[in-house]
């Protein structure tokens, strides 16, 4: 994704149309009272996890320029939510195609919007990847809402980035957008939720030690029982239990270090597919009307598919992968413990060497 930027849009055929109130910005987004009513009651039904949906409406230009009408919207209750993440799933496009064909052939896109439920007004790393890879025209928009704070905010692309605009209406009411580049969220928010806040902008905040500190302390404590399980047995047995937890906990955790390296390398593949793919040609016009649309459709099924497979190994990075610091404590961690845990054998060793030597 490069260079896409809102100004773009002046460059499309749109259709003539009057703004519903008076221009403030160079773009501007309107959106019914009804959606945004729907889409409030959507977040708020359920605020332990992130819902997602489309906006759908048309863009058209006046003598100010390009502005977005959102005039309806689509839930996708089958998305994948879950406490700081949502994921278009194959079965929301389905759900999201099956209505555009059947309700709103009209009108087009606009862009998505999602919650973040007591996070603040923000994008993610993985909301800018949806955001990319899904909504990438130039007069898409992404809508978040933060339904425990009552708080909404719209970003647009500038430069290739999706930008907070500064204001945009909702129904004849002017909304100043309470969106910022990282999250909001309280440092006591709980260790489940953080990771969804922590991959905002990690450039920018503090990472919250907190939630990894907590799970050190469990492997610590597994270390413990180890070693006194360890105590109560012969020292052949004890060294043995020794170096099995120390082998073990490096093969458990340490094997998550490679996992970001190679999850990043088959995701540039998957990237440098489907630039290839995009560089296709169109289907030729000797087609019959009803191949051409099949060729069409079989065309976006497979970039859909695409962009899933690229979302779903973006996930799974961000998922199973160390952090940079968490690399670094993990590391510190094991090299410590086995500096212990190897002190303490030889201790123990030379004590029973001692033991066998003294006289009777």
């Amino acid at each position: 994704m490069s260079g896409v930027d809102i100004s773009d849009l002046k460059k499309e055929k749109l259709s003539d149309g009057q703004f519903p109130a008076k221009p403030k910005s160079d773009f501007r987004f309107h959106i019914t009272e009804a959606v945004h009513k729907d889409i409030q009651n959507h977040a708020k039904a359920d605020k332990s996890v992130e819902i997602c949906g489309v906006l759908v409406g048309k863009w058209e230009k006046d003598e100010n320029g390009p502005f977005a009408l959102v005039t309806e919207n689509i839930r996708c209750d089958s998305a994948t939510s879950k406490f700081a993440e949502v994921t278009f799933t194959h079965e929301s496009w389905s759900h999201i195609n099956a209505e555009m064909d059947s309700k709103y052939s009209d009108l087009r896109i606009i862009g998505w919007y999602h919650s973040h439920p007591d996070f603040g007004i923000f994008l993610s790393d993985r909301d800018v990847f949806i955001h990319e890879n899904f909504f990438s025209g130039a007069g898409q928009v992404a809508y978040v809402v933060d339904p425990v704070r009552d708080l909404e905010g719209v970003f647009t692309w500038k430069d290739g980035k999706p930008e907070p605009i500064a204001h945009y209406w909702i129904g004849d009411r002017i909304r100043t957008v309470d969106a910022v580049t990282r999250s909001t969220a309280p440092p006591q928010m709980s260790p489940v939720a953080a990771p969804g806040a922590a991959n905002s902008q990690p450039a920018l905040e503090e990472p919250s030690f907190l939630p990894f500190l907590t799970t050190c302390l469990a492997w610590m404590s597994l270390f413990l029982l180890g070693y006194l399980v360890g105590g109560l047995r012969p020292y052949p047995d004890q060294t043995l239990i020794e170096q099995g937890a120390v082998a073990r906990f490096g093969y458990t955790k340490l094997m998550k270090l490679g996992l970001k390296d190679e999850l990043t390398a088959v995701q540039q593949h998957t990237r440098d597919i489907y630039q290839e793919f995009e560089k296709l040609p169109t289907p030729s016009a000797e087609l019959s009307e009803e191949e051409l649309a099949e060729a069409q459709e079989r065309r976006k099924l497979i970039v859909a598919k695409l962009a899933l497979h690229a979302q779903a190994v973006e996930l799974i990075k961000n998922k199973y992968s160390l952090t940079s610091a968490e690399k670094l404590a993990v590391q510190r961690l094991i090299e410590e413990n086995e500096a212990e845990l190897q002190g303490t054998a030889l201790a123990k060793k030379s004590s029973s060497e001692e033991t066998k030597t003294a006289p009777a």
